[in-house]
């Protein structure tokens, strides 16, 4: 068991350094910055529209519990299972597009504050439990050591294996349809946050139809930013075994054939994909989407 803890200062962040405040009329209009004219150059770039800028400023942390239990390989069995309950907490996403929920611009250039949140990356709990086993039976082994060849042949040299995961849901950023505040970045768009109401649903009350609470959440008046933060809701975590079964065919000491049987989703149990995140379209709080289902593949190695 230990701790393990880490501190991100002066982290890579992308904003657009030109955004106008909120307000009525035509956005480039009102932006701090209007004109570009560029040395060397014998005309001015009018209608400047926004400048995304790349800076050195954001900050993370990440604090965890890890737990590690190891068997090492004895009468057959091996195993190494890992359990990890940890805090991730960031006020920006990156500065690229890849691998995030929220987006990577923030909301009010004024405000960086206002995206401190849990982060992308933050996935409370974690628990992974490999394992192989040669069942004792068979030539060789502990029991049925003297069976006959035929014998051997069906119910010896068998081992089986499995990867056993639970997963916390990623974290889903709560949208707004359309632009309110009228600043140029809809993507940013968060809308207000209801006052003492949860967005989080009780487990017993989620349902694929409704799987946050909606009514947590209300439309900003217009030409005003929201006040939700970033990642408020957690989206259905995973719940997987993927398990495979072996059988050798021994034709001496040194050469075998192996039959192998490999099961993805063993459980066949559904892996749902985020909910819909934008407020103002027919989908929110809607989970319409899951990962693969149960996949078998079958698979033969000749060892020399």
């Amino acid at each position: 068991m230990g701790y393990a803890g880490t501190k991100g200062n002066r982290l890579l962040q992308r904003y657009d350094s030109n955004a106008p405040a909120p307000g009525a009329g035509n956005i480039n209009a009102r932006r701090p910055v209007t004109t570009l004219e560029v040395p060397g150059l014998s005309y001015i770039i009018p209608s400047l529209a926004d400048t995304f800028r790349r800076e050195f400023s954001a900050n993370s942390n990440y604090n965890a519990m890890q737990i590690k239990v190891e068997k090492r390989m004895s009468a057959g069995l091996s195993l190494l299972a890992s359990y990890v309950w940890s805090k991730t907490i960031s006020d920006a996403r990156g500065g690229a597009d890849a691998g995030g929920t929220a987006p990577n611009a923030v909301q009010d250039k004024n405000n960086f504050q206002a995206e401190k949140s849990l982060a992308d990356e933050h996935f409370p709990h974690r628990f992974v439990m490999s394992s192989n086993y040669d069942v004792p039976f068979g030539r060789g082994r502990t029991f049925g050591a003297g069976m006959p060849r035929w014998a051997d042949l069906i119910i010896g040299q068998w081992a089986v294996g499995g990867i056993l995961t639970f997963n916390s849901g990623r974290r889903v950023n709560i949208g707004v349809q359309g632009d309110p505040a009228n600043v140029g970045t809809a993507s940013s768009a968060r809308p207000n946050a209801v006052p003492g109401q949860s967005p989080n649903l009780p487990g017993e009350e989620r349902t694929l139809a409704r799987w946050f609470n909606t009514a947590a959440f209300v439309r900003q008046p217009n030409f005003t930013f929201g006040n939700a933060g970033r990642n408020l809701v957690q989206a259905p975590g995973l719940r997987n075994l993927d398990l495979a079964m072996y059988k050798v065919f021994r034709f001496d000491e040194s050469r075998y054939l192996q039959l192998r049987g490999e099961f993805f989703n063993a459980s066949n149990t559904p892996f749902f994909g985020a909910p819909g995140n934008t407020l103002g379209l027919a989908t929110f709080g809607l989970i319409n989407g899951a990962a693969d289902a149960r996949i078998v593949q079958i698979a033969a190695k000749f060892y020399f």
